[in-house]
């Protein structure tokens, strides 16, 4: 296959000289560019509908895992998105008055889980595959909010972001993958 370093004036600039000369030739170019679009966007419309309501979320989760109420709450659900609120308890503080960073990434962890529950279905049997934290700034001891995006829904694996913010900033930042069950393969 030759490749060209000639530029297409309608095809942009990402299309000079990454794909092979041959996709330019038969009309063959849109399979490329289908194939591209298919990979760069995180989530279709189809996937990223929650199956899952807010009050159906709460009922599984009362269900399967009867004390999450004691260390968060459920503030909002969205199309892609999860919002947890942790209050601030006594026992969550480290010496200095901060909240400690086991209980930061427990609760990145439980947003992300919650919202691969809702928007995955009732996988009450996902498992944490890869959580990656980032402390940012020292978390008070006030109330901390969660808000997960689902970056990618797969079929075996989901990636979600988390931002945790303290009322006055951005604390820490987190990425977590769940692994879903065999089942739904």
């Amino acid at each position: 296959m030759m490749y060209t370093d000639v530029k297409q004036p309608d095809r942009g600039p990402r299309a000079a000289g990454c794909l092979p000369q041959s996709a330019f030739v038969e009309g063959r170019f849109h399979v490329y560019r289908r194939a591209a679009r298919r990979y760069a966007a995180p989530m279709s419309p189809r996937q990223h509908a929650c199956r899952l309501t807010l009050s159906e979320l709460e009922v599984l989760l009362d269900r399967h895992r009867p004390s999450w109420r004691a260390f968060a709450r459920l503030v909002a659900l969205g199309e892609r998105d999860l919002t947890l609120e942790m209050p601030c308890h006594p026992d969550l503080l480290r010496a200095g008055g901060t909240i400690a960073g086991p209980a930061l990434m427990t609760l990145a962890d439980r947003a992300a889980y919650y919202l691969t529950l809702a928007l995955a279905g009732p996988q009450v049997d996902a498992v944490t595959a890869s959580l990656d934290i980032h402390f940012l700034a020292r978390a008070a001891p006030e109330p901390v909010v969660a808000t997960a995006t689902m970056l990618r829904l797969g079929r075996r694996l989901t990636v979600s972001s988390v931002d945790l913010c303290s009322p006055a900033e951005l604390v820490a930042r987190a990425t977590v993958s769940y692994a879903l069950p065999p089942e739904t393969r």
